[in-house]
């Protein structure tokens, strides 16, 4: 599943740079490096950290939206299979499959379908 293998990706870069970061203080410590050096190289493992949280934080985000868009379709087919052998429409399928109708000053009608908003909020 590939975000299983992102999410084992971002978690080595995180501890990489983790360790960059004591590395980083051990040389500090050692005067091979001065405070300056110390403090600018720490910001930027600090910003490179906050950007993978925020990839990770997208990635969660994508797949609960998957989740969600894989749930509304199993919906929607479920919907389908009861009404795709019909031979008539009668008024419990309208009102199931719509929402409302408005007609427009032209006389032509825009229908709005209840399912039509689950896929664009989800």
């Amino acid at each position: 599943m590939i975000s299983r293998v992102l999410l084992n990706r971002w978690m080595q870069n995180i501890e990489k740079l983790k360790k960059q970061k004591v590395q980083l203080t051990s040389l500090l410590a050692d005067n091979s490096i001065n405070i300056e050096e110390y403090r600018l190289t720490i910001e930027e493992i600090n910003k490179k950290i906050n950007d993978l949280m925020s990839d990770k934080l997208k990635l969660e985000k994508s797949k609960d939206q998957s989740k969600r868009e894989r749930k509304n379709m199993k919906i929607l087919k479920n919907e389908l299979k009861e009404y795709i052998h019909f031979n008539k429409l009668t008024p419990e399928m309208l009102h199931r499959l719509v929402d409302r109708i408005e007609i427009k000053e032209d006389g032509s009608p825009k229908i709005y379908y209840r399912f039509a908003n689950d896929f664009l909020n989800a």
